[in-house]
């Protein structure tokens, strides 16, 4: 059994995660969209394999391996998949069945070339290695690795859940405005329960709501530095499909015209993440952004 006892998880993501920990022998692949607590779910199964209490034993544990996008690089390159053959090699003391994990954070970042190589390891696995993975979604992997790969999705939690995990200590206009906010992804909504956050989607909601404030002009410019980062876009697109998804749906009944803009905005925004993913031009997406946003 997994302790998720310091995690707010959906009760089926919990069951699911159970469910793996009684058979850990095939990859896990954790989906969800960014800040919905992937991270916090996937150190707590990894902890529960290797019998350790923290998320500071697991990052000192020598047969724990962590790979993610380095800062300022395009991609997980296929040298990462090579450091993790050279840790497979490792004999791994001890007799109990998973004695090594190997985790690979946003997975969607490995190269193809990267994602080719990991699929031979994952065709033939280390019966004592537990492999686990995250992204956003399937179709973000190539389909041989999903194949290949067990699936939890982190499930929205529930207004009443978050209500319960938090005891009555957060007011209740607070934490449904957060709620809403975060469309129920548990660790958006605890970063932006906390008066102090760093999640990155946090940040980029403060720096979309001021964009909504911008003029045209404003927002052109503002968009222009940040075309030059695809993370960064990115983020800000995540951001404003969050804020403009909550209003909406405050307007819904209420403001039928304004709903209606809304909507059309939200789709406008989603589309453009779409085209982020194709590879599209990141200049050209702002530039339809700006010109086609009515909020």
């Amino acid at each position: 059994m997994t302790d998720l006892s310091n995690l707010l998880v959906h009760p089926k993501t919990k069951e699911q995660a159970d469910y793996f920990l009684q058979k850990p022998y095939s990859p896990l692949l954790i989906l969800g969209e960014r800040g919905s607590g992937k991270r916090g779910l996937v150190y707590s199964l990894a902890c529960s394999a290797l019998g350790l209490k923290s998320m500071q034993q697991l990052l000192a544990h020598p047969y724990f391996f962590y790979a993610k996008k380095n800062e300022g690089k395009q991609d997980i390159s296929i040298d990462t998949v090579r450091e993790i053959n050279r840790f497979l090699r490792l004999r791994t003391p001890g007799k109990s069945a998973i004695r090594r994990v190997v985790l690979i954070e946003d997975s969607q970042n490995l190269s193809a070339e990267a994602q080719n190589a990991l699929l031979k390891i994952l065709e033939e696995p280390n019966e004592d290695t537990m492999f686990l993975l995250t992204a956003p979604y399937e179709l973000s992997l190539l389909p041989t690795i999903v194949s290949r790969c067990q699936h939890i999705w982190a499930h929205p939690v529930t207004l009443q859940q978050a209500d319960r995990f938090y005891g009555g200590r957060i007011s209740r206009q607070k934490m449904e405005s957060a709620w809403r906010l975060s469309q129920g992804g548990s660790a958006l909504l605890d970063a932006l329960l906390a008066e102090e956050g760093s999640h990155p989607l946090k940040q980029a909601i403060e720096k979309a709501k001021s964009f909504l404030k911008q003029t045209q002009y404003e927002r052109l410019l503002s968009l222009d530095q940040i075309s030059q980062d695809k993370e960064e876009l990115r983020l800000l697109l995540e951001a404003l499909t969050k804020i403009l998804a909550a209003l909406h749906r405050s307007a819904l009944g209420k403001r039928p015209k304004q709903a209606q803009k809304l909507a059309g905005d939200r789709k406008l925004t989603m589309s453009s993440l779409e085209s982020l993913d194709k590879n599209a031009n990141p200049r050209l997406i702002c530039l339809s952004l700006v010109l086609n946003l009515k909020s």
